[in-house]
């Protein structure tokens, strides 16, 4: 009767080890426009977890385009880019940069939106956020196109 209840509570231990370490999982981010998802890669991040921490380096947002981990997203200039993630990050934790030529530039935020540029060109982002658990970044790459010819997200 003894090894009964100590397994039991073995069990309902492991369970409720499970259920915290999944409940305390890395948020996802959601980027939209015009109310599409964009395509992202996961980029640099640490996070503590109940059974483990751990923290993970990505290839810069330039290797990600020149590898083809990502396609670009279509865009009419000026398009705005929601950004939200399944778990809320501390406030003003959230940043933005927006690489070219192995060079980061901050982009400006306009409440949860990213106001995309005007200019024709390929633009990478990489958007990062801080939670409680630890920091995450997120890498998503458009092409600003002409008004009238942006293919996608219109």
């Amino acid at each position: 009767m003894k090894k009964l209840i100590s397994l039991l509570i073995v069990g309902i231990l492991l369970s409720m080890i499970i259920f915290f370490e999944s409940r305390v999982s890395m948020p996802a981010a959601i980027f939209t426009i015009n109310g599409q998802i964009v395509p992202t890669v996961q980029g640099s991040y640490c996070w503590d977890g109940v059974l483990q921490s751990v923290c993970s380096d990505a290839p810069t947002p330039e290797i990600v385009w020149k590898e083809k981990e990502i396609e670009a997203v279509y865009v009419h200039p000026g398009d705005r880019v929601k950004l939200t993630f399944t778990r809320t990050p501390f406030e003003n934790s959230i940043n933005v940069a927006n690489w070219s030529n192995d060079q980061e530039n901050t982009a400006v935020l306009d409440g949860n939106y990213l106001v995309l540029p005007e200019k024709r060109g390929v633009y990478i982002y990489v958007v990062s956020a801080k939670w409680e658990r630890g920091s995450s970044a997120f890498t998503f790459i458009v092409e600003v196109e002409g008004r009238d010819e942006a293919k996608n997200f219109t």
